[in-house]
């Protein structure tokens, strides 16, 4: 497993691995890297940089995953699917915050609880930004509009 914590690396989905610091290496054009770079800023400041800093161990990763799944504000759920995931989410929050009072203790665990949702808040901003870049890529035709993370937009 490779740990990009505290680096500017990222692995794109077909297992490419590229720096935002060396944008130039994935976009060629520099009229596009002008344009896509604030978006890579943006997912670096929202997500990667706080999930360095969190430092989440295995157990606090599946539990925000298990959030993320759960999501309810997809657009075109059905009212059952929100209430599901609703539900499921309540859950999963009752499970994390058990978890770090196990860990911390009942009055130390509501700072760690806040900063493993803020990470889930992160993912919500960071594929956010992806999306957006992907749109102006596609929109305005930018070379590195193949980007892998770009796919999601497609489906």
């Amino acid at each position: 497993m490779l740990n990009f914590s505290g680096s500017t690396s990222y692995c794109l989905p077909n297992n490419a691995i590229f720096d935002t610091n060396h944008l130039d290496k994935l976009y060629m054009d520099q009229n596009t890297l002008e344009i896509v770079q604030p978006y890579w800023n943006s997912s670096n400041r929202n997500l990667k940089i706080p999930m360095g800093l969190a430092k989440l161990d295995e157990s606090e990763m599946l539990l925000c995953s298990a959030l993320i799944y759960w999501d309810f504000e997809i657009n075109g759920q059905t009212d059952y699917c929100i209430e599901k995931c609703v539900k499921m989410r309540n859950l999963v929050i009752r499970e994390l915050a058990n978890y770090e009072k196990s860990k911390t203790g009942e009055d130390n665990c509501q700072l760690r609880i806040m900063e493993v949702m803020g990470i889930v808040q992160g993912v919500h901003r960071a594929s956010d930004a992806v999306k957006k870049c992907g749109h102006v890529a596609k929109i305005f035709n930018l070379k590195g509009k193949e980007c892998p993370l770009y796919e999601i937009l497609d489906n």
